[in-house]
């Protein structure tokens, strides 16, 4: 019953100049999914996953009378479901984008959060957009009283239905819950530490009724530049109370000048969920050790690893700079994967590092860690990590083949640290272009990742974006029974599925209907009989 699967190459409309448009995922790394383009620069996207295995899509596009939020819906062939190049959220006159933020929350709807001049004065705007594009809450959305002239602000889609927005303003910290129909639910709340910069680094709800965990920078002084800076973390319960260290915010890294220790200026690192109402930060850090750094915040506000973080590798500054870190958590094995960029401490070389962590705190590859990309003259940026099914970890990135063209790569490795793919680097997109901000997701059936970046191959910046299946190759994958994605149809893949569907971890929704239940396990019963 065994079997190499195809891939079906998707049928593309190309045109003229040679982008793809509303055409399905391809096999040809030349040829991209176009989400948005033509006249002006499309920018910054973010992708989250949809319960049908696709992606939203958000981003900014110049009109030429300002960058304007949109967003645009991915189905799980890779075809846009919205109208043209998407829909715009508001009517945005800013020249620059700054900080945003967009979320799926559990109907499956984007929230988007985003600095917004339309009414002639900045404030912070949040905006529902339902599956089929409507917009419940209005073409202006809601736009948050008392946010005057603020910028970056987060959002966190609770699972009571609610939904909270934070942003900084002068140094303080604010916070609005929203009910299912964006009207504000009470007062805003603050945090606030008189003669320190403070900004929002990301917020995320636990899946716990109105509960959510937001971490935010602190700097040593009132300065966003000179100061050094730190990570502070706190969860809040749905009646908007302080749950963790009496009401005290955690400090996850706290700067200091001896031994030197801070973050650098405009990073802002993300958290990841734990699926237990708990926090898993990475980071990397801008002082004397220059090392990549791991933390998981427990769901009762205690910290797994060591106070100011697990270090990734044991080499230190002398021998080498980590510039960059991201997490992905294995629930069913509790593992963690961290990726970084390296460098030589001129910074003149460049590779890409990757790390295998357990429970207790051991570096499972090693005190390097293992190597995807070795010392060498380009950089590697936007770096994801994700995990996958029976061990394996998937990065993407972007990396540089010249000084101003990259393409947009990715590898699977094992649960050794080994790149098992036949073509170990899978290059998702190679045509000779400029790419930046790279976003991307794990889909909601796992059987594939989506990324999304700007792409100026047509002379101003497009959005593109392009999916790889878990076994390594592009376009559309024929055979869902390969639950494991490594080409071969075999026992081991139902052994995994019942893994997943034990721990009910969301790579079991095998008919992504959203709910885990024993018709995800007839079908995926049915479709292992009937072979690849």
């Amino acid at each position: 019953m065994a079997g190499r699967m195809t891939i079906v190459a998707g049928l593309a409309l190309v045109l003229a100049t040679g982008m793809v448009a509303n055409a399905q995922w391809t096999s040809d790394p030349l040829v991209n999914t176009l989400v948005s383009g033509g006249s002006g620069d499309q920018g910054v996207p973010l992708v989250g996953a949809t319960g049908d295995g696709g992606a939203w899509v958000s981003f900014f596009s110049n009109t030429g009378t300002g960058y304007k939020p949109m967003i645009q819906r991915l189905d799980v062939g890779g075809h846009t479901m919205l109208a043209g190049n998407g829909l715009t959220l508001a009517d945005r006159h800013n020249s620059a984008t700054f900080v945003y933020d967009m979320k799926i929350d559990a109907a499956g709807n984007a929230i988007v959060a985003f600095d917004d001049d339309s009414t002639g004065t900045t404030m912070v705007t949040v905006q529902k957009v339902l599956p089929d594009g409507t917009l419940p809450w209005g073409a202006t959305g809601r736009q948050i009283p008392g946010t005057t002239g603020v910028l970056a602000p987060r959002i966190a889609p609770c699972a009571d239905g609610t939904y909270v927005v934070a942003w900084a303003s002068s140094n303080v910290l604010k916070f609005q819950r929203l009910d299912t129909n964006g009207v504000a639910i009470g007062a805003a709340w603050t945090v606030t530490e008189a003669g320190h910069y403070q900004a929002i680094s990301d917020m995320v709800a636990t899946g716990n009724g109105g509960e959510f965990i937001s971490m935010w920078i602190r700097g040593e002084t009132t300065s966003a530049i000179s100061s050094r800076k730190g990570l502070k973390i706190q969860k809040w319960n749905g009646s908007n109370a302080a749950m963790w260290n009496s009401g005290t915010a955690l400090d996850v890294y706290t700067s200091s000048q001896t031994p030197l220790k801070s973050i650098q200026n405009g990073y802002f690192p993300a958290i990841a969920t734990d699926f237990t109402g708990g926090a898993i930060i990475a980071w990397y850090d801008n002082g004397g050790s220059r090392n990549a750094w791991l933390q998981h915040v427990q769901s009762a506000g205690t910290f797994r690893f060591p106070a100011e973080g697990l270090g990734m590798t044991t080499n230190g500054s002398t021998t080498e700079y980590r510039l960059s870190a991201s997490a992905g958590y294995d629930a069913a094995r509790d593992e963690y994967t961290v990726a970084w960029q390296r460098s030589n401490t001129l910074q003149s070389q460049f590779g890409l590092g990757v790390q295998r962590v357990n429970a207790a705190g051991d570096l499972l590859w090693g005190g390097t860690g293992a190597t995807v990309i070795p010392m060498q003259g380009f950089q590697s940026s936007f770096i994801q990590a994700f995990p996958g099914p029976g061990g394996k970890s998937y990065l993407t990135w972007i990396q540089y083949t010249g000084a101003v063209t990259q393409e947009i790569q990715a590898t699977q490795l094992d649960d050794m640290g080994m790149m098992t793919w036949p073509t170990p680097i899978t290059r998702m997109a190679t045509r000779v272009s400029g790419k930046g901000r790279l976003g991307a997701t794990k889909s909601n059936g796992q059987t594939m990742l989506i990324g999304a970046w700007a792409d100026n191959a047509s002379g101003s910046n497009d959005i593109m974006a392009q999916n790889i299946n878990f076994d390594g190759t592009l376009g559309q994958l024929v055979c869902a029974a390969d639950f494991n994605s490594d080409g071969v149809l075999d026992f081991f893949d139902y052994l995994d599925f019942v893994e997943m569907f034990s721990w009910a971890w969301d790579t079991a929704d095998f008919n992504h209907d959203g709910i885990i239940d024993f018709f995800d396990y007839l079908d995926f019963v049915a479709a292992f009989a009937a072979g690849c």
